[in-house]
């Protein structure tokens, strides 16, 4: 299935195409069902930093728009409630979430000419 959806790979594939279902592959992670999300946090995590490696530059664009979206959020519901926010998370240590993100916008890099990318570095610092 398609990360956080019902959806699957072949569904995407039947009604937009392989190149389509092929970005959408490239931004869903392995759920590791046979963990707890707070077990398999990081392995998530590593696993994608490790696939951007030899991502394409439209993948990295796809990843790049996925993480700025949840970052905006992040930086949002931080300026109103703070801290308390970690604790929503299945990882609830702030640092490894800015370990994360440090890590998304290094293995990115190619893309900080873009606007996106910049906004990307400057939320997530």
């Amino acid at each position: 299935m398609v990360e956080d959806t019902s959806t699957s790979l072949t569904e995407i594939k039947t009604l937009f195409g392989k190149r389509i279902a092929a970005l959408v592959a490239a931004d869903s992670e392995d759920k590791m069902l046979n963990m707890p999300p707070s077990e398999s946090w990081e392995l998530r995590k590593r696993a994608t930093v490790d696939a951007l490696q030899s991502a394409s530059t439209d993948e990295k664009f796809i990843v790049l728009s996925d993480k700025l979206s949840n970052i905006r959020s992040i930086h949002q519901d931080m300026t109103i409630r703070g801290d308390d926010i970690w604790e929503r998370f299945n990882q609830k240590d702030k640092k490894k979430h800015e370990w994360y993100y440090r890590k998304i916008a290094t293995t990115i890099s190619e893309l900080s000419e873009h606007t996106a990318y910049q906004e990307f570095c400057r939320l997530e610092t």
